[in-house]
């Protein structure tokens, strides 16, 4: 609970910090000098200076590595040590620290302030944890403990993102609106092994294929002759097919596990990044994003509950917070 409570609190101070740069961006534009006013713009996302002769683009192709962490998973009992009454590693504790992470994004000026925009993103994360001093340690899953200690285990969650989006420039101003379509797949894995022969004691698989629309507001908070500061909002709402099988091969061909939902999930996505020009085509971005889903299935949440694989159904109760830096390159023409 203690960290859902500092998460909850991280998304509230990022809202509030957009809300606090966008009523800096009203008395900035209320001003009558500083340079700093984005332009009204017909173009693709607004020119940084539009008297530096060259032609408004109608294409933007943007490329970026992401450096993303994900927070907030229920407290399950993974690992323990029932002779002494010890966990010995929680799902709570589990570090999902980056693996690989890209975003690609193509936009193509369709008409006068409207564009189309396709966007497909992979955010790897992985944990690898070892428990070796464990004597006695134990994998606790569905009410019971297996395994001969040392234990290993190997925890994978894939987040692929596909975004097909209309944007229109609003009263020809710097702000966007955005609607789409979005199509979310969570893939995770999780792998345990022992000191036995043959050393595997469980496999889990779990995906979670979202499917729906989405509404947003992007747009340029200020500029000047070399810069700009961008950002975002995006609220989605999905259809959620999440499926699960695990198995544990000591035991025999009868020790696996199915389950299956479909669910309602929600995602709020907020960004803010700052682009600077290295040539008249092509600019330099770095930005920071924050991602909240909520109505996900998450693998280590289905082992705490004996009757969920029994009764073929699934806990669609997770709420995990994607966030972290981004780098990359915009070309525009």
């Amino acid at each position: 609970m203690g960290l859902r409570k500092v998460n909850a609190a991280m998304t509230v101070r990022a809202t509030l910090g957009f809300v606090i740069i966008a009523v800096a961006y009203v008395r900035i534009a209320g001003a009558e000098e500083g340079g700093l006013i984005p332009e009204a713009s017909d173009s693709l996302s607004g020119d940084f200076v539009p008297s530096r002769g060259f032609d408004a683009p109608s294409w933007q192709v943007t490329v970026e590595g992401m450096l993303i962490q994900r927070d907030d998973m229920d407290s399950v009992p993974l690992i323990v040590d029932l002779g002494g009454a010890i966990t010995l590693l929680n799902a709570d504790e589990l570090s999902l620290r980056h693996r690989n992470g890209i975003r690609l994004s193509a936009s193509r000026q369709v008409v006068r302030s409207l564009d189309l925009e396709l966007e497909y993103s992979r955010a790897g994360l992985a944990d690898d944890s070892v428990l070796d001093s464990a004597a006695g340690a134990e994998m606790f899953a569905y009410g019971a403990a297996f395994g001969t200690a040392p234990l290993s285990l190997v925890y994978g969650s894939d987040l692929n993102n596909y975004e097909f989006n209309w944007r229109y420039g609003w009263c020809r101003g710097p702000l966007k609106m955005l609607v789409g379509a979005r199509h979310m797949a969570l893939d995770e894995s999780m792998t345990v092994t022992d000191a036995a022969s043959p050393p595997q004691l469980f496999l889990g698989n779990l995906r979670n294929h979202m499917d729906g629309g989405q509404v947003g507001v992007e747009g340029v908070i200020c500029q000047n002759r070399f810069a700009r500061i961008e950002g975002g909002i995006k609220l989605g709402f999905y259809n959620n097919s999440a499926n699960f099988d695990a198995a544990f091969p000591q035991a025999g061909p009868g020790a696996t596990f199915e389950a299956a939902s479909d669910e309602h999930a929600y995602s709020t996505e907020l960004w803010l990044g700052v682009n600077s020009r290295l040539t008249e085509r092509l600019s330099l971005k770095l930005g920071y994003r924050l991602m909240w889903l909520r109505g996900i299935a998450l693998l280590p949440e289905q082992l705490d509950d004996m009757a969920v694989p029994i009764v073929g159904e699934l806990q669609v109760k997770g709420d995990p917070v994607y966030r972290g830096m981004t780098v990359g390159l915009q070309l525009d023409w």
